[in-house]
């Protein structure tokens, strides 16, 4: 008993998670940065969220990415721009985070599930047919654990019945399948930047790499628009049925 408390004494507690190791390296470039956005005041938006903005998209050969402020935002205002609405219905994988169905939930539609590959963990294709009725509009495919999931097979599929395809990316940033970056290959992807995320943060910045660039942008920033006004400047122009705020922070 004596040596078996010394062994307890001596057992060292090893977290899940080690985010400063992290950090430490980088503690001088972020506190650096940190400065500059506070003396510039621009705490929302600004020039390194559009230069951020310009790269991820760069990165993924896609029209443009967003700036939001959480994963679940990047969901549902990618579903908003893609015109997903109440009454529809969104087949997506049970095994995910809550907020792959809360957003879907969010915008009025009904999350309907779809069984796993037991080899992938991500959503069997083979079964996606058999879930598909007359109110089917889209599929939201999550890339678990930083697996892609079968995109040629759940892409065929999406363009035999019409369907819009959104990539919930959030673990899965770098990963590629067959050459082609994770997040460009459907109709919107999105992307966390949680910090237990494989890409994480300081902050919850999320960005949407979308095809529908234009609506995305515009749903993230309260259905703001441009045009002829006489009496205000397009900057005040929103339309509150095609947005709400999600605004990232710099």
């Amino acid at each position: 008993m004596r040596n078996m408390s010394k062994i307890t004494n001596n057992i060292k507690t090893i977290p899940m998670l080690d985010l400063k190791a992290q950090h430490g390296p980088l503690n001088d470039e972020i506190n650096t940065a940190l400065r500059e956005i506070i003396d510039s005041s621009r705490f929302i938006l600004g020039p390194n969220v559009s230069s951020f903005e310009k790269e991820v998209a760069a990165y993924h050969n896609v029209a443009g990415a967003v700036g939001l402020g959480s994963g679940t935002d990047a969901l549902y205002l990618s579903l908003r721009a893609l015109d997903i609405k109440e009454g529809d219905e969104v087949i997506t994988t049970p095994f995910t985070f809550f907020a792959t169905a809360e957003a879907i939930a969010y915008v009025g539609a009904t999350p309907v599930f779809v069984d796993i590959d037991r080899e992938t963990l991500n959503i069997d294709p083979s079964k996606i047919e058999g879930k598909i009725t007359s109110k089917t509009r889209a599929i939201i495919v999550v890339h678990l654990f930083g697996q892609p999931a079968d995109m040629d097979e759940i892409m065929a599929i999406a363009n035999k019945h019409g369907l819009k395809v959104v990539e919930d990316s959030a673990q899965a940033f770098g990963a590629k399948y067959k050459g082609r970056p994770i997040g460009s290959i459907g109709d919107a992807g999105c992307f966390s930047f949680y910090p237990s995320k494989n890409l994480g943060a300081s902050a919850k910045t999320v960005h949407c790499c979308s095809l529908h660039f234009a609506a995305c942008r515009r749903c993230s920033m309260s259905g703001r628009k441009t045009g002829p006004v006489s009496c205000l400047p397009p900057v005040y122009i929103h339309d509150p049925r095609e947005g709400r705020s999600g605004k990232g922070p710099s």
